[in-house]
């Protein structure tokens, strides 16, 4: 199961986005958090885990408290974009914790390392998702549990009417497809494809709040989730269409709070074991 899109787009925006991640991750932060409740309980850890990875670990927002939640393991965090890891860098300097730059399609670690993989919001990014789960199941020990978070088709979906109403208003086009995310099912379907078990999947819908269109993309360009798709053209019909995505957002798909408009996270929940 693949998605066709840039993979070196995806690397470039993380980057570039490293300075103003944190300013900019609200939700990211609010989804990290929620994760950790998902954690393996003390029984599947009697001892607690030795060897940890977060991939996809961005500036480090989700190790801070898995460091404090297992003081004894070796923490791990692995990024495709190297801006981040060294901001991640600044803020542990040194304390528990190891960064190393990778793609979670080619985990730069040995088979059997880990015995906890989490991730928060990253794996809509894959290119090949079940070649991306059989790295994180090969890298882990046998018995090893994978928990991570990412985005269900429901996210940004009033951004996907008002590009597509818009575009029927206009006649015209210019904007690169807004990124569509996968169903439960295959998510499921990739983890059980690699061989993972006693799979668990839950959904939660996150609503934000933004002043405006121009605010919600600052917000996104700001994590470094701008659309990795390389269509859309430059032509002058792109600001024409911009500003009517603009006005059908507002009026659609309103705050209730000072003119501003809504957005939502779906936010996907799973858990896995390796046999």
């Amino acid at each position: 199961m693949s998605i066709d899109f840039d993979k070196r787009a995806i690397k470039t925006s993380f980057s570039k986005a490293a300075s103003t991640y944190e300013a900019c991750s609200s939700v990211q932060k609010e989804v990290a958090r929620d994760l950790l409740t998902y954690l393996p309980p003390a029984p599947v850890f009697p001892v607690g885990p030795r060897r940890i990875l977060d991939m996809g670990c961005g500036t480090g927002g989700l190790i801070r408290p898995v460091v404090s939640l297992y003081p004894d393991a070796a923490v791990y965090g692995c990024d495709i974009a190297l801006p981040m890891l060294v901001k991640a860098r600044e803020t542990f300097n040194g304390k528990n914790a190891s960064f190393v730059t990778g793609d979670f399609e080619r985990i730069p670690f040995r088979d059997s390392t880990f015995d906890l993989v989490i991730s928060s919001l990253t794996y809509q990014w894959a290119v090949d998702m079940e070649r991306a789960f059989g790295e994180v199941i090969r890298v882990l020990r046998p018995g090893g549990a994978f928990v991570f978070s990412t985005l269900g088709p429901s996210t940004m979906r009033e951004l996907r009417a008002s590009v597509e109403e818009a575009a029927k208003r206009t006649g015209g086009d210019g904007l690169p497809a807004p990124m569509g995310f996968p169903v439960v099912e295959k998510v499921s379907g990739a983890l059980k494809g690699v061989n993972f078990e006693r799979v668990t999947i839950e959904q939660g819908p996150y609503r934000k709040e933004y002043k405006d269109l121009m605010d919600l993309l600052r917000t996104l360009k700001g994590v470094g989730a701008t659309s990795p798709h390389t269509d859309g053209g430059k032509n002058l019909g792109r600001g024409t269409l911009l500003k009517e995505t603009a006005r059908v957002y507002k009026k659609s798909f309103p705050s209730g709070n000072d003119g501003g408009i809504a957005a939502t996270y779906g936010v996907v929940f799973v858990a896995a074991r390796k046999p």
